[in-house]
């Protein structure tokens, strides 16, 4: 029941990220609380591997994001801190692998039609949650 939970507020997030290029926090907030039920019922990876999974993407989003504003949005922050106390740090890490390698192959296409400039911006939240979608569904 809460993977559905997830796999709804996933699909919901990537389709407003993708429309109006902005991430829910109430969203945001309810992958958050299910992966803390999620702890709370099964008790399947520890609370300490739970926050080490939220802190291992989000992390190294947060420091990109202080080095180079504007690279990420805070959406995409809190997004995979949310994702990785579903999934814990490998998960979130391969979820992350994932969605850079999926918007990487998004953005050559789009490059090579033509349709997108060196300079262009393209919402990642589809893409985290395409890779957590993924992640989700091999635990």
């Amino acid at each position: 029941m809460i993977q559905k939970g997830i796999m709804i507020c996933l699909i919901l997030i990537a389709y407003k990220d993708g429309k109006d290029r902005r991430i829910p926090d109430g969203l945001t907030a309810g992958i958050g609380v299910m992966g803390i039920l999620s702890e709370l019922i099964v008790s399947e990876m520890g609370w300490g591997f739970r926050l080490l999974g939220a802190a291992s993407v989000s992390g190294v989003l947060l420091l990109l994001c202080l080095v180079r504003p504007g690279c990420f949005g805070g959406g995409d922050v809190k997004l995979s801190a949310a994702c990785g106390l579903v999934l814990g740090p490998e998960r979130n890490l391969e979820a992350f692998a994932i969605a850079v390698l999926a918007a990487g192959g998004y953005v050559a296409v789009l490059l090579a039609l033509g349709k997108l400039r060196k300079d262009s911006q393209i919402p990642f939240g589809p893409f985290l949650c395409l890779g957590t979608a993924i992640g989700l569904l091999r635990l």
